[in-house]
C-alpha cells in the first residue's frame, strides 16, 4: 500500500507516525493511571499487544529483510502479554528463552544468502531494520524523499542514481543505537535538520565545484546515541 500524501504531493512518513501515536498512546494511559484519573491497567494489560503487532509490520515494511529483531520482538510481545493475562507464569517463559539464539542462528544463515542491496525505483522509498543490517539503493528521476528507522542497526540509502525533480526531497530518520548512511551524488545540496541526542551527524563529503545552492535533500528526523553519516 501506498503512503497518503500531504497537501503538496509528497508522501506522508505513516511508519513515524505510527511510532508517534504508540508512544504518545502508551504515555496518556501511564498519566491517567499514575494521576489516578482514570484506571487504566486493563488496557495496559493488552499492550504487550503492540508489540506483536510493531514486529509483524517490520517484517512486512522490510520485506523480510530484517528478521532476528522483528521475531524477537514478536516473541516477546506474545510471552508478555500470556503473562499479563496470567496464562503462563514468567518461570514458565524463562524456559523457553535459548529459541532466541536458534532464531540468531536462523537468521545468520539466511542473512549468507540475501543479496546485499535492493534497488528501487519507487520516489518513495522506507527502510528498516530491528538488529540487522539493510541497505537500499534508489534510482528514481523523481525521488521525493522516505523513511529510515532502526534500533542497533546500520541502514544504508544509496541516492547516487536517483534525481529530485521538485527540490528538496525530504529523509526522515528515527534511529536508536545505529549507524545511518546516506549516500548522495556529489553535486547534491544537502541541509541536516535531525536532532542529535547524544550522537553524531557529519556531512563526510568534500565541497566541489559542481555543488549548487539549491537544496536538494533535508535530512530530518532524530537520533539516539547514533551516527548518522552524508556521503557520496
Amino acid at each position: 500500500m501506498q503512503n497518503e500524501r500531504m497537501k503538496d504531493g509528497r508522501p506522508i512518513p505513516l511508519g513515524h507516525m505510527i511510532i508517534g501515536f504508540i508512544v504518545i498512546l502508551l504515555g496518556v494511559l501511564l498519566l491517567l493511571e499514575t494521576t489516578d484519573i482514570y484506571d487504566t491497567r486493563w488496557i495496559l494489560n493488552y499492550f504487550p499487544s503492540l508489540l506483536v503487532v510493531l514486529g509483524v509490520w517490520i517484517l512486512i515494511k522490510s520485506r523480510l529483510r530484517s528478521f532476528f529483531g522483528p521475531i524477537v520482538i514478536i516473541l516477546v510481545g506474545v510471552a508478555w502479554q500470556l503473562v499479563a493475562l496470567d496464562l503462563i507464569t514468567s518461570d514458565q517463559v524463562m524456559d523457553y528463552w535459548p529459541i532466541i539464539i536458534i532464531i540468531l542462528g536462523i537468521h545468520l544463515l539466511l542473512t549468507r544468502y540475501r543479496t546485499k542491496a535492493r534497488e528501487s525505483s519507487s520516489e518513495y522509498t522506507s527502510s528498516y531494520a530491528v538488529f540487522g543490517d539493510v541497505e537500499d539503493r534508489n534510482i528514481s528521476k523523481n525521488f521525493t524523499g522516505g523513511e529510515m528507522a532502526g534500533v542497533f542497526s546500520d541502514i544504508t540509502l544509496d541516492l547516487r542514481g536517483a534525481g529530485v525533480k521538485r527540490p528538496p526531497a525530504r529523509v526522515n530518520i528515527g534511529c536508536l543505537f545505529c549507524d545511518i548512511y546516506v549516500i548522495v551524488p556529489p553535486e547534491w545540496n544537502v541541509r541536516i535538520e535531525a536532532v542529535p541526542l547524544i550522537s553524531e551527524i557529519s556531512d563526510k563529503r568534500r565541497m566541489n565545484d559542481s555543488m549548487h545552492e539549491d537544496i536538494d535533500l533535508i535530512v530530518q528526523g532524530w537520533s539516539a546515541f547514533s551516527d548518522i553519516y552524508i556521503k557520496d
